[in-house]
């Protein structure tokens, strides 16, 4: 037992001999650890007296620069998605109403809606390149046996204004099939939404509260045809071009494809895509101009029969030249256009030349005032008589000089906006001189909600 003792006091006071040991050598080895590589070796240095400044060594100079890395990479551009389906909606609206008397109408003696134009569109895309376009029109009709000629009577009248595919791999070519806006003209790619007029070009007042379908260009309703166009653009929209093969759902056998053509150059700002405006109110600054052609075998046919099958269907011939200056100025935009249809004699109307002017006012309380002014004159070739066989029927030799003027006040350009003005139309009949004179006052709104 003392022997344990003994061992066990030994032990402890090994310990406390080798802790003390430790405990002296600690301050040396921690002051080392503190000296930067390097420095350790050599005669210890002076220690310099209180209130010098010392020069700081060459490494710990280095040690204390901050280190500057270079900025790291962008991460790599996003692949376009494969397949990236996107659907939006939109509605469009169009109520107007005149005040003219539908059976005598060169009198102001009574009022009538003559304008109900609905429109619900679709639009989406299955990929960046394959996209589609739908929408449904709607309009009112009165009944042409009414006999009171007043737009009492009315017929709704829904159906399908556009189903289109739209494969768009690159700005230079693109491909549309379906049913779509006929791509001739700049009134008919605006359509009676995007110009400074109510009534779309060629529209003449007729007896009873019917309209004829706006002379200038062979189309379907609402100005589209079933077909398939191919269009480009060049500069972002500074030039465009469009081909296009139209009523190719005719069934019979002797139906011939109707072609079109387009080219439009643009000279200020450009106008991508396949639609365009006839006024842009200061959103851009145009100066344009535009040639079509439309061509169709046996494609033309008079309204009225003629005693000679062969004076009754001709070749289709159409061509068509428009100029559009749309400028700001400061606060102020003026707009200038010219348009001009050459078509075959079989046409109700084969010559039709329409001048515009308007303007838009600095803002006035939330929106704008854009007055505008247009003319339009229309002939159609000599009647049929002995000295020429080849003529038109008697009864479709009208002439048409027409002016019509509005006052608009633009709340958003035209997805909102009001319009008051009017027309005046003079029909003269080529055979024998007879004129009727036809006059009306409109008021209306329109709002796109797209």
């Amino acid at each position: 037992m003392a022997r344990t003792t003994k061992t066990y006091r030994g032990l402890v006071s090994f310990s406390l001999v080798l802790t003390s040991l430790v405990l002296v050598a600690a301050p040396p080895i921690a002051l080392a650890a503190d000296e930067p590589p390097g420095e350790s070796a050599g005669p210890p240095r002076p220690t310099p007296p209180p209130g010098d400044v010392v020069a700081p060594t060459p490494a710990a100079e280095a040690a204390s620069t901050p280190v500057t890395l270079p900025p790291a990479p962008p991460p790599p551009p996003a692949g376009k998605p494969l397949f990236d389906p996107k659907v939006s909606a939109g509605a469009w609206i169009r109520i107007g109403y005149r005040i003219e008397n539908p059976t005598q109408v060169d009198k102001l003696n009574d009022v009538f809606m003559d304008t109900i134009y609905l429109v619900a569109a679709f639009r989406g895309q299955f990929t960046p390149w394959l996209k589609w376009q739908a929408s449904l029109g709607a309009q009112h009709y009165t009944q042409p046996g009414d006999v009171s000629r007043d737009a009492e009577l009315i017929i709704p009248q829904a159906g399908l204004q556009d189903a289109i595919i739209k494969i768009e791999p690159h700005d230079l070519f693109n491909i549309w099939a379906g049913k779509m806006i006929l791509p001739l003209d700049r009134a008919n790619l605006s359509g009676p939404w995007f110009i400074n007029s109510w009534m779309m070009r060629g529209q003449f007042p007729r007896t009873g509260a019917l309209a004829p379908v706006p002379y200038g260009i062979k189309s379907g309703p609402y100005g589209r045809e079933q077909g398939i166009a191919v269009w480009g653009q060049v500069l972002g929209g500074m030039g465009k071009y469009y081909l296009g093969a139209w009523e190719l759902d005719q069934q019979s056998q002797n139906a011939s494809p109707m072609y079109t053509a387009r080219l439009c150059f643009n000279f200020l700002d450009p106008e991508p895509g396949y639609y365009n405006q006839s006024a842009y109110h200061g959103e851009k600054d145009i100066l344009a101009l535009g040639f079509g052609g439309q061509h169709q075998a046996g494609g033309s046919v008079v309204v009225i029969p003629a005693p000679n099958e062969a004076l009754e269907v001709g070749n289709l011939w159409v061509g068509t030249v428009d100029a559009l200056f749309d400028k700001k100025f400061g606060n102020h935009v003026f707009t200038a256009e010219a348009d001009a249809y050459f078509t075959d004699k079989f046409q109700p109307v084969n010559r039709l030349y329409l001048g515009t002017l308007g303007y838009v006012s600095p803002p006035v309380g939330p929106g704008r005032i854009a007055p505008a002014a247009r003319v339009q004159y229309a002939t159609v070739p000599d009647v049929m008589s002995a000295t020429n066989p080849t003529g038109r029927e008697i009864g479709l030799d009208r002439e048409f000089l027409q002016l019509d003027g509005y006052v608009q006040y633009l709340i958003k350009s035209h997805f909102a906006k009001f319009m008051v003005g009017g027309f005046w139309t003079r029909t003269r009949l080529r055979s024998d001189g007879t004129t009727s004179i036809a006059k009306g006052i409109q008021f209306g709104l329109q709002v796109i909600a797209l």
